[in-house]
C-alpha cells in the first residue's frame, strides 16, 4: 500500500541484516516518502548487526560503514528536496536500540510506514502500551513489497570509491570517550546530521560540539539569514538528543576555530570534513604546544558516494548552509516583487 495523500511527519521503519546490506529496493520508496513528508522524514532502521554489537567496545570501528549506510540514505532524499524545493525538510536518520530509548513510545507521526509484516504485531502491542498511558495510538500503513526476498537483498562488494579515512596519530586508541566537532551549523542539513552521527557513532561517553558564534560567520554569504547562535545550538543538541541519548553533549559557542580542543586535555579524536581536513590538523597542531594527546581524526565527504548499485552516479549530497540562505534569499525576493 502506498501513501495517497501527503503528511506534515513521516517515519518509515526498514529492516537490514547488516550494515552493508543492499538498500536498492528501498530508494523508491524513500523518495516517494520524500515527496510526501512536507516537515518531517524519520528513516528509523532496525539493523541485527548493531542490536547484535550494542554492547561490544568496539562497535565504533563499524564507523566507515556507519558513514556510508547514512550517505546513501540522505541522498537518496536530497536528490528529492532540491528537485521539488522542499530544501528544508527535516530529514533524520535514526538507528533503532543504539538510540537507547523506546521511539514509538517517546515519539509519534501523522503516519508510520511499515515494510515487514512482523512489525505489525510489534506496533498493535506498542499501541495497547500508548493507549495504557493515554497517547495516542500510532497510524501506520503496511507495504508488503518489502517482505519478498529479491536479489537485491543479497549483500554485494562495496565498490564505492572512498569518502572517509581515519588519521591515527599514533595512540592506538581502543575507545575514543570524547569526541570534539565544530562548524555553523545554520540551517541543519543533512551533511551537518552525518557529521553528528559519526560523532555520537565514535564517542563513547561525551560530545563537545563548537557552534560558530555570530560575529565569527559576520561575513558569510547571506549572513542576514543566518540562525541566531541559541537556535543553531539547539538545533544540534535537540538531534543529538534524537539520535543516541546515552552520552554527555556540550554544545558551546565558539569563537575561533579551536574552540575547546585548545584547553581541553581530555579529547581522544575530532571528526571533520574532508575540505576541513586541515583545520584538524592545525587542532593537533596547537594540542601539541600546549603537550595534549594528538587527536585521531575521521574525516568524511560530503559529496555522495558514487554508487551505481544505488543508482546514485550523479547525487550531490553536500550542502552548505550559505546554499540554502541563498535560496531562502531567492525566495524573498521573489515575494517582495510586486504583482
Amino acid at each position: 500500500m502506498e501513501l495517497q495523500k501527503e503528511y506534515d511527519s513521516i517515519c518509515v521503519y526498514i529492516h537490514l541484516e547488516r550494515l552493508n546490506s543492499n538498500i536498492i529496493k528501498y530508494k523508491s520508496l524513500i523518495q516517494d516518502l520524500t515527496l510526501k513528508a512536507n516537515k518531517r522524514l524519520d528513516i528509523l532502521i532496525h539493523c541485527n548487526e548493531i542490536v547484535d554489537l550494542l554492547n561490544d567496545n568496539h562497535l565504533w570501528k563499524k564507523w566507515k560503514e556507519v558513514e556510508s549506510l547514512l550517505s546513501n540514505f540522505y541522498v537518496m532524499t536530497s536528490q528529492k528536496t532540491y528537485q521539488c524545493g522542499k530544501i528544508l525538510l527535516d530529514v533524520n536518520v535514526i538507528f533503532d536500540k543504539w538510540c537507547d530509548y523506546d521511539i514509538f513510545i517517546e515519539d509519534s507521526w501523522d503516519i508510520l510506514v511499515l515494510t515487514n509484516k512482523n512489525d505489525i504485531e510489534e506496533i498493535e502491542d506498542i499501541n495497547e502500551q500508548r493507549y495504557n498511558m493515554e497517547l495516542s495510538k500510532l497510524k501506520y500503513i503496511y507495504n508488503s513489497f518489502f517482505d519478498v526476498k529479491t536479489e537485491t537483498d543479497i549483500e554485494i562488494e562495496n565498490t564505492e570509491e572512498p569518502t572517509c579515512f581515519l588519521e591515527n596519530n599514533g595512540s592506538n586508541k581502543d575507545c575514543h570517550p570524547t569526541v570534539a566537532l565544530g562548524g555553523t551549523f545554520d540551517h541543519l542539513h543533512n551533511g551537518h546530521k552525518i557529521l553528528l552521527s559519526i560523532s555520537a557513532w565514535i564517542a563513547s561517553k561525551k560530545i563537545i560540539c563548537g557552534v560558530s558564534d555570530d560575529e565569527l560567520l559576520k561575513n558569510k554569504k547571506g549572513a542576514e539569514l543566518l540562525e541566531p547562535i541559541y537556535q543553531r545550538c539547539y538545533n544540534v543538541q535537540k538531534f543529538l538528543y534524537r539520535i543516541r541519548r546515552n552520552l554527555i553533549y556540550y554544545i558551546i559557542p565558539i569563537h575561533n576555530g579551536y574552540g575547546p580542543t585548545i584547553v581541553e586535555k581530555d579529547i581522544q579524536a575530532i571528526v571533520g570534513s574532508l575540505e576541513t581536513l586541515n583545520g584538524c590538523r592545525a587542532v593537533n597542531n596547537k594540542r601539541e604546544l600546549f603537550d595534549f594527546p594528538l587527536l585521531d581524526i575521521f574525516s568524511i565527504s560530503l559529496l555522495a558516494p558514487k554508487s551505481k548499485n544505488l543508482g546514485l552516479e550523479d547525487a550531490v549530497l553536500k550542502m552548505s548552509s550559505s546554499s540554502i540562505r541563498l535560496h531562502l534569499l531567492g525566495q524573498n525576493e521573489s515575494e517582495d516583487k510586486p504583482i
